[in-house]
């Protein structure tokens, strides 16, 4: 009996418990990023969402540390958008001008291996949606 009771206290250690169970993982770092876009026509005027049908600008993220992309979607009428927060790190963009129904009027590449930073909202450059 003597022999069991000091391998279950051996078996404790002195921390007692799990071995994670004194570790808590702390939240990811958080940032944020904001964008401006306007819409021209063919012959590089200003035109107004609504004189294309333009509803949407989807905005399309990818954390590079990471699989799989997200998606923020903005009226196209307001003319900016500002993400709620995402997980620090290097970022691939991409725009699309889209209408309500889903169609797509423009893309745009936006730019790659951008630095979001903790607690900062990182200011892409201005997207232009070239719409014919």
């Amino acid at each position: 009996m003597r022999f069991v009771l000091l391998v279950v206290l051996a078996a404790c250690g002195s921390g007692g418990g799990f071995p994670d169970a004194n570790t808590i993982d702390s939240p990811p770092e958080l940032g944020a990023f904001s964008l401006q876009w306007s819409v021209t026509d063919s012959n590089h005027q200003p035109i107004s969402c609504a004189q294309v049908g333009a509803a949407g600008v989807t905005v399309t993220y990818h954390n590079r540390a990471f699989a799989g992309s997200l998606t923020d979607v903005f009226n196209c009428a307001s003319g900016s958008g500002t993400t709620m927060r995402v997980i620090v790190g290097a970022y691939d963009f991409d725009y699309d001008l889209h209408t309500d129904n889903g169609t797509q009027l423009a893309t745009v590449q936006g730019p790659r291996n951008v630095q979001i930073t903790s607690g900062q909202t990182t200011a892409l450059d201005p997207v232009t949606f070239t719409v014919q």
